[in-house]
Protein backbone atom coordinates (compact mmCIF):
# COMPACT_ATOMS: atom_id res chain seq x y z
CA UNK A 1 0.00 0.00 0.00
CA UNK A 2 1.43 3.36 -0.99
CA UNK A 3 1.84 6.09 1.57
CA UNK A 4 -1.29 8.20 1.84
CA UNK A 5 -3.42 5.59 0.08
CA UNK A 6 -6.85 5.14 1.63
CA UNK A 7 -8.05 1.68 2.57
CA UNK A 8 -11.79 1.23 2.49
CA UNK A 9 -13.16 -0.93 5.29
CA UNK A 10 -16.83 -1.82 4.96
CA UNK A 11 -19.15 -2.50 7.86
CA UNK A 12 -21.08 -5.77 8.03
CA UNK A 13 -24.76 -5.04 8.34
CA UNK A 14 -27.89 -7.02 9.15
CA UNK A 15 -30.40 -6.06 6.48
CA UNK A 16 -33.47 -7.32 8.34
CA UNK A 17 -32.59 -5.65 11.65
CA UNK A 18 -31.05 -2.52 10.05
CA UNK A 19 -28.07 -2.65 12.41
CA UNK A 20 -24.47 -3.95 12.55
CA UNK A 21 -24.00 -7.69 12.95
CA UNK A 22 -23.57 -8.65 16.60
CA UNK A 23 -20.80 -11.08 17.50
CA UNK A 24 -20.38 -12.60 20.95
CA UNK A 25 -16.89 -13.77 21.88
CA UNK A 26 -16.59 -16.46 24.56
CA UNK A 27 -13.13 -17.10 25.97
CA UNK A 28 -11.67 -17.36 29.46
CA UNK A 29 -8.61 -15.28 28.44
CA UNK A 30 -9.34 -11.57 28.96
CA UNK A 31 -6.43 -10.54 26.71
CA UNK A 32 -7.86 -12.59 23.85
CA UNK A 33 -11.30 -11.09 24.42
CA UNK A 34 -9.98 -7.52 24.50
CA UNK A 35 -7.89 -7.94 21.35
CA UNK A 36 -10.57 -9.63 19.25
CA UNK A 37 -13.34 -7.39 20.53
CA UNK A 38 -11.36 -4.33 19.44
CA UNK A 39 -10.55 -5.85 16.04
CA UNK A 40 -14.16 -6.84 15.41
CA UNK A 41 -15.41 -3.42 16.48
CA UNK A 42 -12.94 -1.76 14.14
CA UNK A 43 -14.20 -4.00 11.33
CA UNK A 44 -17.74 -2.77 11.98
CA UNK A 45 -19.19 -5.57 14.06
CA UNK A 46 -20.93 -4.95 17.34
CA UNK A 47 -18.78 -7.13 19.59
CA UNK A 48 -19.51 -8.27 23.12
CA UNK A 49 -17.61 -10.65 25.39
CA UNK A 50 -18.25 -13.41 27.90
CA UNK A 51 -15.76 -15.40 29.97
CA UNK A 52 -18.14 -18.28 30.73
CA UNK A 53 -20.92 -20.09 28.90
CA UNK A 54 -23.41 -19.07 31.60
CA UNK A 55 -22.61 -15.40 31.04
CA UNK A 56 -22.86 -15.95 27.28
CA UNK A 57 -26.25 -17.65 27.56
CA UNK A 58 -27.57 -14.66 29.50
CA UNK A 59 -26.29 -12.28 26.81
CA UNK A 60 -28.12 -14.19 24.06
CA UNK A 61 -31.37 -12.55 25.15
CA UNK A 62 -30.03 -9.24 23.78
CA UNK A 63 -29.70 -10.78 20.35
CA UNK A 64 -26.58 -12.14 18.69
CA UNK A 65 -25.91 -13.17 15.09
CA UNK A 66 -22.67 -15.09 15.59
CA UNK A 67 -20.76 -16.61 18.49
CA UNK A 68 -17.02 -17.20 18.32
CA UNK A 69 -15.95 -19.41 21.20
CA UNK A 70 -13.03 -21.34 22.59
CA UNK A 71 -13.07 -25.08 23.21
CA UNK A 72 -11.86 -24.98 26.83
CA UNK A 73 -14.10 -22.81 28.94
CA UNK A 74 -14.45 -22.72 32.74
CA UNK A 75 -17.97 -24.12 32.90
CA UNK A 76 -18.41 -26.16 29.71
CA UNK A 77 -16.62 -27.42 26.63
CA UNK A 78 -17.18 -25.24 23.57
CA UNK A 79 -18.46 -28.24 21.61
CA UNK A 80 -21.20 -28.84 24.19
CA UNK A 81 -22.23 -25.18 24.00
CA UNK A 82 -22.34 -25.45 20.20
CA UNK A 83 -24.46 -28.61 20.39
CA UNK A 84 -26.94 -26.94 22.73
CA UNK A 85 -27.28 -23.64 20.84
CA UNK A 86 -26.78 -24.75 17.22
CA UNK A 87 -30.51 -25.13 16.75
CA UNK A 88 -31.22 -21.51 17.74
CA UNK A 89 -32.69 -19.73 14.74
CA UNK A 90 -30.44 -17.12 13.20
CA UNK A 91 -27.36 -18.00 15.24
CA UNK A 92 -24.04 -19.07 13.77
CA UNK A 93 -21.32 -20.60 15.94
CA UNK A 94 -17.58 -20.74 15.26
CA UNK A 95 -15.05 -22.69 17.32
CA UNK A 96 -11.80 -20.70 17.70
CA UNK A 97 -9.31 -22.71 19.73
CA UNK A 98 -5.70 -23.72 20.31
CA UNK A 99 -6.80 -27.35 20.06
CA UNK A 100 -5.03 -28.89 17.08
CA UNK A 101 -6.73 -32.27 17.25
CA UNK A 102 -8.79 -32.91 14.11
CA UNK A 103 -11.24 -34.80 16.34
CA UNK A 104 -12.10 -31.62 18.28
CA UNK A 105 -12.72 -29.69 15.09
CA UNK A 106 -14.77 -32.51 13.59
CA UNK A 107 -16.91 -32.79 16.74
CA UNK A 108 -17.57 -29.06 16.63
CA UNK A 109 -18.70 -29.27 13.01
CA UNK A 110 -20.87 -32.31 13.79
CA UNK A 111 -22.39 -30.42 16.74
CA UNK A 112 -23.44 -27.63 14.38
CA UNK A 113 -20.53 -25.19 14.17
CA UNK A 114 -20.46 -23.17 10.96
CA UNK A 115 -16.64 -23.23 11.01
CA UNK A 116 -13.62 -23.99 13.17
CA UNK A 117 -10.37 -22.03 13.41
CA UNK A 118 -7.09 -22.68 15.17
CA UNK A 119 -5.44 -20.03 17.31
CA UNK A 120 -3.58 -18.11 16.21
CA UNK A 121 -5.43 -17.17 13.04
CA UNK A 122 -5.18 -14.05 10.96
CA UNK A 123 -7.73 -11.28 11.25
CA UNK A 124 -8.66 -11.98 7.64
CA UNK A 125 -9.39 -15.66 8.40
CA UNK A 126 -11.54 -14.83 11.43
CA UNK A 127 -13.50 -12.11 9.63
CA UNK A 128 -14.00 -14.39 6.63
CA UNK A 129 -15.29 -17.20 8.85
CA UNK A 130 -17.74 -14.85 10.57
CA UNK A 131 -18.95 -13.41 7.28
CA UNK A 132 -19.40 -16.84 5.69
CA UNK A 133 -21.20 -18.12 8.78
CA UNK A 134 -23.57 -15.16 8.74
CA UNK A 135 -24.30 -15.61 5.04
CA UNK A 136 -25.63 -19.07 5.90
CA UNK A 137 -28.16 -17.49 8.28
CA UNK A 138 -30.97 -15.94 6.18
CA UNK A 139 -31.92 -13.05 8.47
CA UNK A 140 -28.34 -12.09 9.25
CA UNK A 141 -26.84 -11.89 5.78
CA UNK A 142 -24.15 -9.23 5.77
CA UNK A 143 -24.61 -6.23 3.56
CA UNK A 144 -22.03 -3.56 3.12
CA UNK A 145 -23.90 -0.38 3.68
CA UNK A 146 -23.29 3.33 3.91
CA UNK A 147 -21.41 3.15 7.21
CA UNK A 148 -17.94 2.82 5.73
CA UNK A 149 -14.66 3.71 7.42
CA UNK A 150 -11.49 4.99 5.85
CA UNK A 151 -8.33 3.84 7.58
Amino acid sequence: MARGEEVLVTRPFDVAQNQPLRVLLIDSDPVHLDRWSALLSYAGYEASCARTCLDAAQQLARGVHCIVLDYRLPDMKGVDFIRYFSTAAGLSLILFTRETSPVVHLRALEAGAAATLEKPSSVHDVLSAIEQACWKVPHASPRYGPNEMVA
